[in-house]
């Protein structure tokens, strides 16, 4: 019953992806929604395994990008700066 509704939030996330590919929040909802994909093919022998191993690949490329873009994000501020005088550095 749920089966569309899984497909088109795949075929959604993956284009968010695709458009962003530092998209941390779209590959940990791939995650979820690759493991509610498995719980729906659950009476399908073989097609389970492998959406829960699509999931656990998401979480691990999710949590990586997360990480380097906490990382650019502490790295420091960006484009141009005022110094204490008012000069531009």
């Amino acid at each position: 019953m749920n089966g569309p509704l899984v497909d088109e939030a795949l075929q959604y996330l993956n284009q968010a992806v695709a458009d962003r590919p530092n998209y941390d929040d779209a590959m940990a909802y791939l995650n979820l929604v690759y493991r509610r994909k498995a719980d729906v093919d659950y009476g399908q022998s073989g097609r389970c395994q492998g959406r829960c191993g699509c999931g656990e690949e998401w979480r691990t490329k999710a949590m990586g990008t997360r990480k380097a873009n906490e990382e650019k994000k502490n790295a420091g501020p960006g484009g141009i700066t005022m110094g204490d005088n008012g000069e531009l550095k």
